[in-house]
Parts: structure tokens; C-alpha cells; sequence
């Protein structure tokens, strides 16, 4: 009962909102399965807080600290999973509505054999790395094997254009809700480092099942027999994506060098100390992804069919909600770190305390720059995009670098919120295509719309 009465909380929340930020035919679909979609992540953040953080206290900062190098490794080949899939497959089920079944199932295949090729480079570049410590080879092992399951993720790229997110919420909570059931009992049963990385792996496997049931459920009309490995279609799916994918491998270097270079730089302990608040701020940026995952099919259909000057009102009002969002959580966790460094993780973490305190800051830029890259994106403005991510990953490497140097692991949270500003907002400053997306994100980022309106009702001004 009380989880119907959040659902319905959080449904009527996202679709007075959205009534308010589009003035379109779509703003009650998008604002459902963005309901939807906050309602998969809200439950995404409280069990991977409280039983994240559970584990954290159990583990320690050492160990949470190697589990999380071994993550970010795998991380780094993560795109060979991925593959630029989630950009352009939405567009081309959309556009291609005649050669769906085809797309898909060369998607699924695409991301299958990408998994395998990830499981071998992460468990080999772990082994050269630390060839005489079996713990992080085991961990790489079993979380690499996760990718495997993740190409049935294709599915929810499916329902997301059918703004039916509800499914992939229902999986992917069984999963989570079935992963955390064993990490208290690996953490009540005394069990090793190792079998939190399982853990994972069983989430992977729960949410690929519950994707396939539900699928075949909803989609009975659906010709399963051309769900195969078609070379032509897997063909076209790469050379449409592969820019995607090359800014998907920067952008992982981008946002996983700092943990790799403070374990390098600084030891496995002083990276478990960064890894709970990095993870913490990590939860916050994924309540703007389901925004805006909701959305970019909107956003590929008004493109279509519209000039930009169609829905520019509708577009701004969206960065100003995500704006505000934004600094209502930012003035929150400020003032109050401390106390939840020490509620969720314990003395033992609290130098993290200070390292929120900062690392917080970066989901701003970032919040208001998510849907702009959407738009970029479906602008198809590539060259754009690809110097965007290109820079971004050699301005935070340079910044990591110098400033773990000066500052230890704070100056990885310096280096982020810099680098976020640079690719979210700061680079579309120098293009002439993109100039009035840049003067859209000051309005955001000033509150402009909102003081305005302020100071009009003081005033007592039409």
C-alpha cells in the first residue's frame, strides 16, 4: 500500500510538472514514463544508498576501494557493449519502423559479442595490472561477466520508444531488489570481498529475464524468427553508432580516470573514501537521465516534423526545471554532509564528509547540459559533439592529474565539476550553431525566467 501511494506521489509530481514544461501532445505520455522512469531510479537510489552504503561499512574503505577500481575498468570497455546502441537505435526504430525486428535482433547480437570482448580485455588488462593479486582478477571476472545478460538492455531501449518505461522499471527492480537481498546476506554471513562482484552479475541475470518475459507478453504480434544476427543491419547499426562509440570511450575515460589515478596515485584506501561520494553525487545525475531518456524520442520526433523555434519556449522551461532541481539538491546535501557521511557510512568514511561538500556542485552543469547534448545529438551536429568529448577527456585527465597531486583526492571532485562545466555548457559557446543553446543554459543557470517572474509579482507588474 505505501509503495502504491509513493507511485501515485510520484506520478501526479511528474505530470503537473511536465503539463508545465511542454506544450506539446506528448507532455502526458513523457510525463508517465518519467514517472515511471524517477520511480525505477528513486528505488535505484534508496537500495543503492542504504545497502550501498551498508556495504561500504562492511567492506571498508581498502576493499570498497578495490571493488571499485575493478568497476572502473570494466567501465572503460563498457562501450563495447554499448556501442553507441541507446543514441541511435531509438531513432532508427522510429524512422525504420518497416525493419524493426531486424534492428533489434542485431542490436541484441551487437551487444552479446561486445560483452564477450569485454569480459577478455578486463580480465587480461587486470591480470598485466596486478598480476599477483587473484582478488581483483576474481573481481573483474564476475562483474565482466554481467555484460553478457546486458544485451537484453535492447529490450528497454524498445519500450522507452514505446514511452513504456514501466517494464523496464519492473525488471530492473526485481533485479536490484533480488542483488541487494544477497549482499545482506553475503554481509550478515561474514562472506569475502569477492561476492559482492557476484552479486552484480545475479542483478544482471534477473533483469535479462524479467526483459524477455515481459516482452514477449506486451509484443505477441512481435516475428521473433527475424530476431537474428544480421550482417547488413549489424553493419549499418555500427557505422550510424561508431562515432557514438568513440565518444563513449572517451566519455568513460573521462569519467573513470579519476578513480584509476587516485588508486595509482593514492592507494586503494583513499579511493573507497571518494568512491561512496562519487557514487552518492553519481545517483542525483541519473534523475536528470531519466528526464531526459524520456525525453529524446520527443525530442527526434518534434525535430523531425518542427524547426527548433517550434518548441525553443518549451525547451527552456525544461532547463529551467532540471536548473532549479538542481540547486534545491545542491543547497540540501551542502549543509548537511557531515551528517550524512556519517549516518550512511560511519566513522570510518568520514573524511568523505568534505569531498561531498564539493563533488555535489558537479550534477549542476551537468543537469542543465543533458538535454542540450540530447539536442546536439539529434541536431546530428557529430563534429561537435565528438571535439566536445575529445577535449572534455584531455582537460579532466590534465586536471586529475595536477590537482590529485595538489589537492588528493578533492582535486578529483575539482576536476570533475571543471569538466562537466566545459562539455555541458562551455563549449557550445563557440559554435555558431549552438550559441543560442549556450545563452538558453545562463538563463537556466542564473534562474533568469524564475527571478524574473519574482520580481514581476512584486512589482505588481502585467
Amino acid at each position: 500500500m505505501y509503495r502504491d501511494f509513493i507511485k501515485i506521489k510520484t506520478m501526479f509530481f511528474i505530470k503537473n510538472a511536465f503539463k508545465k514544461i511542454f506544450n506539446t501532445e506528448n507532455k502526458i505520455n513523457i510525463a508517465k514514463n518519467s514517472g515511471w522512469l524517477i520511480l525505477d531510479h528513486g528505488i535505484k537510489i534508496i537500495f543503492g544508498i542504504l545497502v550501498g552504503a551498508w556495504v561500504a561499512r562492511y567492506l571498508g574503505p581498502d576493499d570498497y576501494g578495490k571493488f571499485n577500481y575493478a568497476l572502473a575498468l570494466l567501465a572503460l570497455f563498457s562501450p563495447f557493449s554499448d556501442l553507441g546502441l541507446l543514441a541511435t537505435v531509438p531513432k532508427e526504430l522510429i524512422n525504420r519502423e518497416a525493419h524493426q525486428e531486424n534492428i533489434i535482433g542485431s542490436a541484441f547480437f551487437l551487444k552479446f559479442f561486445g560483452g564477450i570482448l569485454i569480459l577478455i580485455l578486463s580480465v587480461l588488462v587486470c591480470f598485466w595490472t596486478y598480476p599477483n593479486d587473484i582478488i581483483y582478477l576474481f573481481l573483474t571476472f564476475f562483474i565482466g561477466l554481467s555484460f553478457l545478460f546486458k544485451s537484453f538492455d535492447v529490450l528497454s531501449i524498445w519500450f522507452l520508444n514505446k514511452l513504456q518505461s514501466k517494464y523496464t522499471v519492473i525488471a530492473r527492480t526485481s533485479g536490484l531488489m533480488v542483488s541487494a537481498l544477497f549482499k545482506i546476506f553475503f554481509i550478515i554471513s561474514g562472506f569475502s570481498l569477492v561476492y559482492f562482484s557476484i552479486a552484480l552479475t545475479i542483478e544482471s541475470f534477473i533483469i535479462s529475464l524479467i526483459l524477455i518475459f515481459l516482452f514477449i507478453k506486451t509484443e505477441p504480434f512481435f516475428n521473433y524468427k527475424k530476431i537474428k544476427l544480421n550482417f547488413k543491419e549489424s553493419f549499418n547499426l555500427i557505422k550510424i553508432s561508431w562515432v557514438f562509440i568513440l565518444s563513449a570511450f572517451l566519455n568513460m575515460i573521462m569519467l573513470n580516470i579519476d578513480k584509476i589515478m587516485i588508486e595509482k596515485m593514492l592507494g586503494s584506501y583513499e579511493l573507497g573514501l571518494y568512491s561512496v561520494i562519487a557514487f552518492f553525487s553519481y545517483y542525483f545525475i541519473i534523475l536528470a537521465n531519466c528526464i531526459f531518456q524520456s525525453t529524446y524520442p520527443i525530442l527526434i520526433k518534434l525535430d523531425k516534423n518542427n524547426s527548433f523555434e517550434h518548441y525553443t519556449k518549451d525547451f527552456q522551461k525544461l532547463l529551467n526545471y532540471l536548473a532549479i532541481s538542481a540547486y534545491f539538491i545542491i543547497i540540501i546535501i551542502f549543509f548537511n554532509y557531515d551528517f550524512i557521511v556519517q549516518f550512511l557510512w560511519g566513522s570510518q568514511y568520514k573524511n568523505s564528509g568534505y569531498l561531498l561538500s564539493i563533488q555535489i556542485f558537479s550534477i549542476l552543469p551537468f543537469f542543465i547540459g543533458l538535454s542540450t547534448t540530447g539536442l546536439i545529438i539529434v541536431k546530428n551536429y557529430i563534429k561537435l559533439y565528438v571535439i566536445t568529448i575529445f577535449t572534455g577527456t584531455i582537460i579532466n585527465a590534465l586536471l586529475n592529474y595536477f590537482l590529485i597531486k595538489r589537492f588528493g583526492a578533492a582535486g578529483a571532485s575539482y576536476a570533475t565539476i571543471i569538466t562537466f562545466f566545459w562539455c555541458n555548457n562551455i563549449i557550445y559557446l563557440f559554435s555558431d550553431k549552438t550559441r543560442h543553446l549556450f545563452k538558453m543554459q545562463l538563463k537556466a543557470l542564473f534562474l533568469a525566467d524564475y527571478i524574473k517572474l519574482i520580481v514581476l509579482k512584486i512589482l505588481k507588474l502585467p
